[in-house]
């Protein structure tokens, strides 16, 4: 019944957003690899949102709460694509560059995201919550891995706080933030 109702809750979000959400400032996709349907990937339809990506692509996942998003769905393009194949195919045909974030080091030999110079049309693979990524570096070898340097005890961050930082970072370095409190846009540091 609990999912079932936020099955509901989904389609009536992804059909208002269907009609309404424009593409983001940024040349910048999301991309949630079998996510798990709950909190996350609302989470970060809302990061997306306040860092102007392009859009969200939700693979292998049906639906998710959308509740945390706060209603963003109607200002962020989700799209939906049932296999990882699709949304490589299609971000190279458009001139992406790929990269997986990869705790789990299933890509290879990762490189840290902030020594990276993200491209302008960039794309960040974020993988499920327990599972990781659903593939490996020889299924898909144009995706770069990353990983996010961490210094504390826990394993790794969760989906949405990685795809926070990525998304960070990549607006740190192509764009400019809209400080509502100073009424202004004022330059990300690139320090």
């Amino acid at each position: 019944l609990y999912r079932a109702r936020l099955r509901k809750a989904f389609d009536t979000a992804y059909g208002e957003g269907t009609r309404s959400a424009r593409p983001g400032r940024h040349s910048l996709v999301i991309v949630l690899d079998h996510p798990e349907p709950f909190r996350n990937p609302a989470r970060i339809v809302r990061s997306a949102d306040a860092f102007g990506a392009r859009a969200v692509y939700l693979v292998g996942t049906e639906f998710f709460d959308p509740l945390p998003s706060a209603g963003l769905m109607r200002s962020v393009p989700v799209r939906r694509f049932a296999r990882v194949r699709d949304v490589y195919d299609e971000l190279l045909r458009e001139g992406y560059a790929l990269f997986g974030l990869d705790a789990g080091v299933k890509l290879g030999t990762p490189s840290v995201l902030h020594s990276l110079e993200l491209p302008e049309k960039s794309a960040f693979f974020i993988g499920n919550e327990r599972r990781g990524l659903s593939f490996s570096g020889s299924d898909f070898e144009r995706v770069t891995p990353v990983v996010i340097p961490q210094y504390g005890v826990a394993p790794c961050l969760t989906s949405a706080m990685a795809a926070t930082v990525a998304m960070y970072e990549y607006a740190r370095q192509h764009g400019r933030a809209n400080d509502s409190t100073l009424g202004r846009s004022v330059e990300l540091s690139r320090s």
